[in-house]
């Protein structure tokens, strides 16, 4: 008997639950340093998995699903792979460091809410500006701010292992970036340069580099030594996609050293353009 889904009489077509169905838990993704890395550890959240099935377009849901699973590893490869330099790679960002980061970052929510001001005067001088959080707290970017700090020891975490692994496996495919990563549901559609961070306004940076060779020669060590190994061509094929399927831009060699070793917060920021 041929089943017709409801959907297809109004213009779109659902797919049959079997084309929907999910990986078991159980399915391995990877194993790394002795531990097996499954689907149940590695899944989309609920909302990250409603937005790969409202996107779907050829059906093959499992597909899309190992392949978000198999980008979750991304990050914790990449660490653990980068602890194994150690002691020759700094991986803990020093206090002053992150002094400096958040009193950078500080200065910038400042400038970013000055410009959202001065956006809103311009359209109508006489509006009253009230301006609730977290515009009314911007004092609390500090390091002695526990979420702050944390915040930004994990953004210059991030920046140390890039330089750890040009430093150890140079460069080739240095990507440029918009430096931070961590957008917040929503604010795409804020026409500014800004992101959000600990729950406070993030200015975008630009000129941020991601040593995709690097990345790859670091991976292909840790196979070759069985530190890290794929149960199939298929999901090793996923966990790869990310570095070696990308055709954005790419820093001039002589540009690559720069773009990686220079301190997250003195790179360029992308300028301001406060929404309505």
């Amino acid at each position: 008997m041929l089943r017709v889904s409801l959907g297809v009489l109004f213009g779109c077509f659902v797919w049959s639950s079997s084309a929907l169905a999910d990986p078991a838990d159980s399915t391995i993704i990877a194993v790394m340093d002795g531990k097996t890395y499954t689907y149940g550890e590695l899944k989309p959240s609920s909302d990250e998995r409603k937005d790969i099935v409202k996107y779907l377009r050829d059906g093959v849901l499992d597909e899309r699903l190992l392949s978000s699973a198999a980008s979750k590893l991304r990050p914790i490869a990449l660490e653990k792979v980068t602890e194994n330099l150690q002691p020759s790679c700094v991986l803990t960002p020093s206090q002053e460091q992150i002094d400096a980061f958040t009193t950078w970052w500080r200065e910038r929510a400042f400038e970013y809410l000055d410009a959202r001001i001065a956006s809103i005067k311009a359209q109508n001088p006489n509006a009253r500006i009230e301006m609730g959080s977290p515009f009314d707290k911007l004092d609390e970017i500090s390091s002695e701010n526990s979420d702050v700090a944390n915040a930004a020891r994990d953004e210059l975490k991030e920046w140390l292992i890039n330089r750890c692994l040009f430093q150890a496996y140079g460069g080739g495919r240095v990507r440029e970036d918009l430096g931070v990563y961590k957008f917040v549901r929503g604010a795409e559609t804020v026409q500014s340069a800004t992101t959000s961070l600990a729950g406070f306004p993030y200015p975008i940076v630009i000129s941020v580099g991601t040593p995709l060779d690097a990345y790859l020669a670091a991976m292909a060590a840790a196979e070759s030594s069985g530190f890290l190994s794929f149960p199939s061509p298929q999901i090793e094929e996923m966990f790869y996609r990310y570095y070696r399927n990308q055709n954005l831009d790419y820093f001039a060699p002589e540009a690559e050293e720069a773009a990686i070793e220079t301190e997250y917060w003195l790179h360029p920021l992308v300028p301001f353009v406060p929404g309505p």
